[in-house]
C-alpha cells in the first residue's frame, strides 16, 4: 500500500496538469495555429522539419507517460493482490496451528478432569521444574 501511495503522490502533479491543461486539446489548438501560419505550413528550419513533428511529438510523449502510469499502476495492483493472498494464506496456516494446539490442550484438560489424581502429579512436576528454573537464576 505504501508503494501505491508513493506512486499516486509522485504522479499527482501529472494528473493535475492533465486535468487543468488537457494536452490533446492544446496540441490541436497549436496545430491549427501553425497550420494557419504560412511560414510554419510551408517550412520550418529550411524545409527539414514539418510543423506536425513539433506537435505530434508532444502528444506522443504525453500519451506514453499516461500509458506507462497505467501499466505501473496495474502491475502494482496485481502485486498487492498477490501479497494479500500470501498474507491470507500465512494467517490461515497460523490459525490452523493455533487450532491444533487448542485442540490438544482441550484434550489434555478433559483427560485431567477425568483423572484428577494425575492432575496433582502433573502439578507437582511443574512446581518441581519451576523451582529448578528459578534456582538457576
Amino acid at each position: 500500500m505504501q508503494l501505491k501511495y508513493n506512486l499516486s503522490k509522485d504522479f499527482y502533479t501529472f494528473h493535475k496538469v492533465d486535468e487543468e491543461l488537457p494536452v490533446n486539446r492544446e496540441v490541436e489548438r497549436v496545430s491549427r495555429l501553425l497550420e494557419n501560419n504560412q511560414f510554419a505550413r510551408d517550412s520550418v528550419y529550411y524545409w527539414r522539419h514539418h510543423y506536425h513533428s513539433f506537435t505530434g511529438n508532444i502528444k506522443w510523449m504525453w500519451e506514453q507517460v499516461k500509458e506507462n502510469y497505467k501499466e505501473i499502476a496495474s502491475d502494482l495492483s496485481r502485486k498487492i493482490e498477490i501479497s494479500s493472498e500470501l498474507m491470507a494464506f500465512s494467517r490461515e496456516s497460523s490459525n490452523r496451528r493455533l487450532t491444533w494446539c487448542q485442540l490438544i490442550l482441550a484434550v489434555i484438560t478433559f483427560g485431567l478432569l477425568i483423572f484428577p489424581d494425575k492432575a496433582l502429579e502433573i502439578a507437582d512436576a511443574i512446581r518441581y521444574i519451576w523451582r529448578i528454573i528459578m534456582g538457576i537464576k
